[in-house]
């Protein structure tokens, strides 16, 4: 008798073991922001990124065939997103044996999706 392929039920634990990981990594995880950039020993903060916005805004609906009126507005937007961006933050707290649970269960459960996906086939 030849060696079974156990493919496809590899393929459902491995998936299963790399959700369950991320999930539970995921669960752990707090994540924090704010607005406002820090250059040097100067900081601006959340209301000051939304002045370049509003003030091209403003400009806009002044003279709206203004090229730099959206200009101002278009780096506004990029402004704010950039510095949420900038400010987030990720902390993580746990116990070692739930880390290395999580990380063993990801790594798992990728090792063996990897394996089913890219492995070459035992056809005998």
């Amino acid at each position: 008798m030849g060696k079974k392929n156990y493919g496809l039920i590899q393929f459902i634990v491995g998936l299963v073991m790399l959700v369950v990981g991320f999930y539970l990594f995921s669960d752990k995880v707090v994540v924090t922001t704010g607005f406002g950039f820090a250059f040097g020993r100067y900081n601006i903060r959340g209301g000051l990124v939304i002045v370049p916005l509003i003030a091209g805004i403003v400009w806009w609906f002044v003279n709206p065939r203004s090229v730099w009126a959206k200009i101002v507005t278009v780096l506004g937007l990029v402004l704010i997103i950039a510095s949420v961006v900038v400010n987030t933050r990720f902390y993580f707290h746990d116990s070692l044996y739930n880390y290395i649970i999580m990380f063993v269960l990801m790594a798992g459960g990728a090792g063996l999706l990897i394996k089913v996906l890219f492995g070459k086939p035992n056809d005998k």
